[in-house]
C-alpha cells in the first residue's frame, strides 16, 4: 500500500516571503527613478515573479538591457535578506514536521531561484523535511509546465497520480493537471483580489492556514 506523496509551491504556499520580495523590488525601481505603486500590487503579482513584474512596470522605453539591469540590482538586494522576515502560514510548519516523521514523501517545485529558496527552507527549519526541491535552476522550462513536478516525482520513485501538488496561484494548479496529478489550492497566498480560487479547477480547497494543516494531516492515514 503506497502513502501520498506531497509537492508543494513555496511562496504564498509555505510561506509569507512578500517582506523582503517588496522592499528589495522597490529599491531597485527607486535607483532607476520609476514610480512604484502600493504593496499590494507587487504582493498581487509575486506569483509572476520579479521578471513579470518588471516586465509590466516598465514602459517601452525600457531596453532589454536596462531591464535585466534593473533585475540584478534586485535581486542584489533580495539575496541577502531573502531568509529575513519570513512567515510560515499558520502551523504549517508544525504540520510538515509532523508528515516528516510519519514519513510522507515530500519535495518543493518553485520559481524561486536556488539561491533566494533554500536560505528560506533553513530559515524555518523546513530544508530536512523535504527529500528533493526543484527550482529554476534544475529544469529547462519553469512552470506551468510540469517538467518540475515530473522530475520530483521521478527522484521520489512515484507515479505522478499518486502525488499531489499544493499552490496558492492558478499557474499551480494548471502545472498539477499538466503533469497529471492531483491538486490542493489555498487561498491565502499571492493572487489578485478577484481571482477566485473555486474556478480553478483544483481536486481539494483549502480556505486558511488551518484548513490546509488539517487536510495534509489526514493524509497520513490515505493508504
Amino acid at each position: 500500500m503506497t502513502k501520498v506523496t506531497l509537492l508543494f509551491d513555496l511562496d504564498g504556499t509555505i510561506v509569507d516571503t512578500s517582506a523582503g520580495f517588496v522592499q528589495s523590488l522597490k529599491y531597485a525601481f527607486s535607483v532607476y527613478g520609476i514610480d512604484c505603486p502600493d504593496d499590494d500590487f507587487f504582493i498581487e503579482r509575486i506569483s509572476h515573479g520579479s521578471i513579470g513584474i518588471i516586465e509590466e512596470l516598465c514602459d517601452s522605453e525600457f531596453t532589454t538591457e536596462r531591464k535585466t539591469a534593473i533585475r540584478k540590482v534586485f535581486l542584489d538586494h533580495y539575496q541577502p535578506i531573502s531568509a529575513l522576515n519570513v512567515e510560515p502560514y499558520g502551523e504549517i510548519v508544525a504540520t510538515l514536521q509532523h508528515l516528516y516523521k510519519a514519513d510522507i514523501s515530500m519535495a518543493v517545485v518553485t520559481n524561486k531561484p536556488e539561491k533566494l529558496a533554500l536560505p528560506i527552507m533553513s530559515a524555518i527549519g523546513l530544508d530536512h523535511a523535504f527529500k528533493i526541491i526543484i527550482c529554476p535552476e534544475q529544469v529547462s522550462v519553469i512552470k506551468p509546465d510540469p517538467e518540475g513536478l515530473v522530475k520530483a516525482c521521478n527522484y521520489l520513485g512515484v507515479d505522478p497520480k499518486d502525488a499531489i501538488y499544493c499552490g496558492d496561484h492558478a499557474k499551480d494548479i494548471c502545472t498539477a493537471k499538466n503533469a497529471g496529478m492531483k491538486s490542493i489550492a489555498v487561498n491565502y497566498g499571492f493572487k489578485f483580489k478577484n481571482d477566485d480560487f473555486n474556478l480553478w479547477g483544483a481536486d481539494y480547497l483549502c480556505h486558511t492556514p488551518t484548513d490546509l494543516c488539517q487536510l495534509l494531516l489526514s493524509f497520513i492515514k490515505v493508504k
